[in-house]
């Protein structure tokens, strides 16, 4: 939805970074996205969110989401 400015995804543990990316890619006008406790998100759909959304977001907690490869 183009309306949508907030979403808790917070272990939900079933969204994986083709589906986080998805959700931005038509949730153009997000500015509040919880994606604590994420385990299957790696560091580049969080990379990808913060480079499109960008300034828009005025909070973005990704506590336990990054992955740890240090790979992005």
């Amino acid at each position: 939805s183009k309306s949508l400015k907030y979403l808790n995804l917070r272990r939900c543990d079933g969204v994986t970074d083709a589906g986080l990316i998805a959700i931005i890619k038509n949730c153009p006008n997000i500015e509040r996205l919880n994606v604590c406790r994420l385990h299957k998100l790696t560091d580049s759909s969080v990379v990808f969110v913060a480079e499109t959304l960008g300034t828009k977001l005025v909070r973005f907690p990704t506590f336990y989401a990054l992955s740890y490869t240090g790979a992005s």
